[in-house]
């Protein structure tokens, strides 16, 4: 996508002569214009020989200078180029169009610094020098700066509203960062000027492939090929689309395809063995392999590289099989193994994990030391010296150190080597008997039996994510250190949020992980909070343009133990994943981290809690180099945080004397067996054991009076926010439960509301987003005295699976029918049980849109229906129990008798009333972490889904009106076959489901709506 521009001519083309004079004629300006002719006819070097022979007759003739400078780039002659581009600039100065084209042969030969002062010249002399905004933009592209990119870009269309190609690499911006939306428009704008344009076509594709829009992208793709036969990277796409639709056989005709057309497209080799692995046939995939690379060495290192690139990508299933088969030349290179150990590590599997971190030690940049006595393995160390070496970074030892308490208790004497800005931090830490600083090469001095690295700890302990060594706080501040600091700080009526935006610039992932300053300045505004800056090194010096919203004591800091002992005195850390981030989470501070796509490993994947810290949230990028909807969120939390922070009293002391006296007026619906008729009945009976309400459903001719001097809490209808009922108070509130995108409409009518109240975080965050700040969360609640654990019949050696909620698109069935009739095949003994009864048949003919089934309405009653749904689906139906309407009092009984509830859904605006009932039985459930799920789901009460690909639904328009998340097929029939596999585990998640229950009683749900409109 870099552009040479070739607008250079306009000037010249008055003065080409069509006559041509040989080598031998002496005037300069002949040779010059022969020189031109050739090369507007792209005879390079012929017009390169011409401009040569004139600067040897005219040595400062500066356009024959800078024309030869552009015949050497066209023949790719970079630096001869550069020479004769500065020769012009030395001449002529003003000659903007050679520090252009130098930007350009800077950018492709990765000079990225050379090539930033070039184009910054050039647009500080001519502003609006549109190839110069170009090519900027295409560096700024390329190096992943996509928001610069835009603004150079738009700024070019200004003058050149028409240009193809800029629409076209605005498109490529926004498809790098994953707005299609945009991606689209620009693609088809694009198209509009240039209908043949051969990459709009082809990324148009790419985009509906990502949206998972496979029809669509087929047609593009198809297109394509119509106009271009030729293309291999349409087949390639095409069967890519095929392997997607397990249409393996075409998938495979489409690779050859590509291979046909140009064998040089390696890829199309892996993709056949991929598909050979995918259907069962892993020797023959080993040829392909082998076909996609030349020798084994290289085998090995494409492969290992592939492996990364799919791990950027998340896409850890295509990682691990390609680390596999760069083992399969040489099963001993320790930098595939710590690769795996990382998606291992990632996903959970800490058993395998651990094991392959270990070959860390092997690789050539791992410190190596001779020591003489042995490394520790399995020996019993009872009365023995341990040397436990401090590794890494500072982070690594602060968050690992847990360990040392570990031997302690099997009765070692523990040595600890640490970094010397540890040592005063480690000083009284429980577990460690003589603290001494790194020493990297020598032998050390005193006695000791065995040795073993810090991070070797967890697997010489089995670690596994249910045994974490986990105390909300182990290391300690010297309390006159805490009270020193306490005094330096400012603001301390205020919340005090310290601060750290930037890690280590020689860390390997620093580009990915850190940001600006200037980033975190949406939630520096939050009223009500002193932020100080802990930021050390050069990226401390961007404090000072931010002094009136950072407070800046980092030059205070001498050591990390005053580190630490300002943090002792904040309520709060927010900081990128850095050292600090474990400083503040080892001191059992609150500490959120931000944390980029492809996490560090610790941070495994899409859960907002660490296993680590009790103390820590994360807050995770959805898209690769985005922050913005991270600092958005960490906002709107903040705001939450600051707003509720007086809320914390009993909630009687809350309330004063005449606030108890005044009636609350609800707008609730009828009671009835579905989400809102279960809430409202609760929320009546609860709410009215607190203050006095009058039920609006029952008493429709309250007057107005009445009302006016009253609060009004009523539901609200849809995303246009309508009233349940027509009425208003003095003060109003609504609450909603939605799923789909808000629009102008419900920004314009939450203005009626005093506070618009979201049933899930996922909805108040929903809310932010969409500019309505009167907003606040009610969580919704279970009934304890109807759903609570209870002794489960036997199955007779059957394994029942539940599910509940409307059978519909948003609910997700389709994958539950797709994950049952593979396992059905494969375990004799799996029952599902459903409870999917769905009266509204709009919402039910949303599963047309699936790719997972086949969905026909046919049957006159409900078991018809659901008896042709199996059967068009390849399922059981002896094995699948369709319930018709149950009354919601009824469920417990058909709750205790399965084993698991699984509950993949795309998207909750509320929490999951069915979900919530089933885990206050004390059952385990298989659910997806997205949404509203994820204000109830955690590590330990749950198998959580965690792979997530976006799921949008657009209107006929072409409007986007969901935006969702959907589980990943293969992750549901793993979680599936682990619980199937691991039965008494269930039974401990089901008991910690039904403990967390208890803090969602819809008496505590009461409460907490009465201090909100309070």
């Amino acid at each position: 996508m870099e552009k040479y521009s070739d607008n250079n001519y306009d000037e010249l083309n008055s003065r080409v002569s069509t006559d041509t004079q040989d080598l031998s004629c002496q005037n300069p300006d002949s040779l010059y214009e022969t020189g031109i002719a050739h090369l507007q006819k792209g005879k390079y070097l012929e017009a390169s020989d011409y401009f040569k022979k004139t600067i040897s007759i005219s040595e400062n003739y500066s356009e024959a200078h800078y024309h030869l400078g552009y015949c050497y780039q066209f023949l790719k002659k970079f630096e001869l180029a550069i020479e004769e581009y500065q020769r012009t600039l030395e001449l002529n100065p003003l000659k903007t169009a050679a520090l252009n084209n130098s930007g350009v042969i800077f950018t492709n030969l990765k000079k990225f610094k050379e090539a930033e002062k070039c184009f910054k010249l050039v647009l500080k002399h001519d502003p609006s020098y549109r190839d110069a905004l170009i090519n900027f933009g295409n560096f700024k592209l390329k190096i992943k700066e996509f928001e610069n990119a835009i603004e150079l870009y738009s700024q070019a269309l200004i003058t050149d509203i028409n240009n193809p190609v800029v629409y076209f690499n605005i498109g490529n911006c926004y498809l790098e960062t994953q707005n299609f939306e945009k991606a689209i428009q620009n693609f088809e704008t694009t198209l509009t000027l240039e209908p043949q344009h051969q990459g709009a076509i082809n990324n148009l594709g790419l985009v509906y492939y990502k949206l998972k829009k496979l029809d669509i992208s087929l047609r593009y793709f198809n297109k394509a090929l119509e106009l271009f036969p030729k293309n291999a990277i349409c087949y390639l796409n095409i069967g890519n689309i095929y392997r997607d639709l397990k249409k393996y056989d075409l998938a495979t005709l489409f690779y050859k395809k590509t291979l046909e057309i140009d064998s040089g497209v390696k890829l199309a080799y892996v993709y056949i063995a991929d598909v050979l692995c995918d259907t069962g046939k892993s020797e023959e995939a080993e040829f392909y392999y082998n076909l996609a690379t030349g020798d084994k060495a290289s085998k090995a290192f494409s492969f290992t590289n592939l492996s990364l690139d799919m791990m950027v990508q998340r896409r850890f299933k295509e990682a691990l099989r390609y680390c596999n088969v760069a083992l399969t030349v040489d099963e001993n290179i320790p930098e595939v193994h710590y690769n795996k150990s990382h998606i291992y590590l990632l996903q959970e599997n800490f058993e395998k994990g651990w094991a392959e971190y270990e070959w860390r030690l092997k690789r050539p940049d791992y410190p190596q030391r001779n020591f003489k006595k042995p490394f520790l393995q399995s020996e019993n160390i009872d009365g023995k010296i341990i040397l436990v070496i401090g590794e890494q970074g500072l982070g690594d030892s602060i968050q690992f150190v847990r360990y040392l308490p570990m031997l302690k208790k099997k009765g070692a004497v523990v040595i600890f080597e640490c970094n010397k800005q540890l040592t005063f931090l480690f000083k009284n830490l429980k577990g460690i008997d003589k603290l001494v600083e790194k020493n990297e090469n020598k032998e050390p001095e005193f006695k000791y039996d065995y040795h073993i690295p810090l991070l070797s700890l967890p697997f010489y302990f089995g670690t596994t994510i249910d045994n974490i060594p986990k105390e909300t706080k182990y290391i300690y501040v010297t309390p006159s250190l805490a009270d020193s600091w306490e005094k330096e700080l400012l603001g301390k009526n205020n919340f005090r949020v310290g601060i750290v935006w930037a890690g280590s610039p020689t860390h390997t992932n620093d580009k990915n992980r850190s940001c600006s300053l200037e980033m975190f300045l949406p939630f520096l505004s939050v009223p009500g909070v002193d932020f100080y800056s802990l930021q050390k090194g050069s990226a401390s010096n961007q404090a000072n343009s931010f002094k009136k919203q950072v407070i800046d004591i980092a030059n205070k800091i001498q050591t990390l133990e005053d580190t630490a002992a300002i943090i002792s005195n904040l309520d709060l850390v927010i900081t990128i994943d850095s050292s600090i981030a474990h400083l503040a989470g080892s001191l059992g501070k609150s500490v959120w981290v931000l944390i980029p796509f492809l996490p560090d490993w610790r941070w495994m994947l899409d859960r907002t809690d660490s296993p680590w810290y009790p103390t820590m949230k994360l807050f995770r990028q959805q898209k690769p180099g985005q922050w913005n909807d991270v600092v958005r969120k960490i906002k709107n939390n903040l705001e939450y945080m600051i707003n509720h922070k007086m809320n914390n009293e009993p909630l009687r002391e809350t309330l004063n004397p005449t606030t108890q006296k005044k009636k609350l007026f609800l707008g609730l619906s009828e009671d009835g067996n579905f989400g809102w008729g279960i809430v409202c009945k609760h929320l009546k009976k609860e709410v009215s054991n607190e203050i006095e309400i009058v039920d609006l459903s029952n008493n429709k001719s309250t007057s107005t009076e009445e009302l006016s001097s009253g609060k009004v809490f009523q539901i609200l209808v849809g995303i246009n926010f309508d009233p349940l009922f027509n009425v208003r108070g003095k003060f109003n509130y609504g609450y909603t439960v939605f799923e789909n995108e808000l629009n102008e409409n419900s920004v314009l009518n939450s203005e009626k509301y005093d506070k618009v109240i979201a049933a899930s975080t996922w909805s108040y965050e929903k809310l932010i987003t969409a500019g309505i700040k009167n907003a606040d969360i009610l969580i919704q609640g279970i009934d304890p005295k109807t759903f609570y654990p209870g002794k489960s019949p036997g199955n007779n050696n059957l394994f029942v699976i539940y599910s509940g909620g409307k059978f519909e698109i948003r609910k997700s069935q389709d994958l539950i029918i797709k994950a049952i009739s593979i396992l059905q095949k494969k375990y004799k003994d799996i029952i599902l049980i459903n409870s999917w009864y769905n009266a509204w048949q709009q919402t039910m003919k949303s599963m047309s849109q699936s790719e997972f089934i086949k969905y026909e309405e046919k049957g006159n009653t409900w078991e018809e229906f659901m008896l042709n749904i199996c059967k068009v689906n390849d399922l059981d139906s002896a094995r699948v129990f369709s319930l018709p309407l149950i009354p919601n009092k009824n469920l417990r009984e058909v709750y205790l008798t399965s084993d698991i509830g699984l509950f993949p859904n795309r998207c909750e605006g509320g929490t999951n009333l069915i979900m919530m009932e089933y885990m206050a039985c004390g059952k385990p459930v298989i659910a997806s972490f997205n949404t509203g799920h994820k204000d109830i789901l955690s590590a330990d009460n749950s198998i959580m889904l965690e792979k997530m690909k976006e799921f949008n639904l657009y209107n006929s328009d072409n409007r986007l009106m969901s935006n969702w998340e959907e589980p990943d097929l293969d992750e549901i029939i793993d979680k599936i076959e682990y619980a199937y596999n691991n039965r008494d585990r269930l039974k401990i998640i089901g008991e910690k489901a039904a403990e967390d229950m208890k803090k969602h009683s819809w008496s505590i749900v009461a409460k907490n709506l009465i201090k909100i409109i309070s």
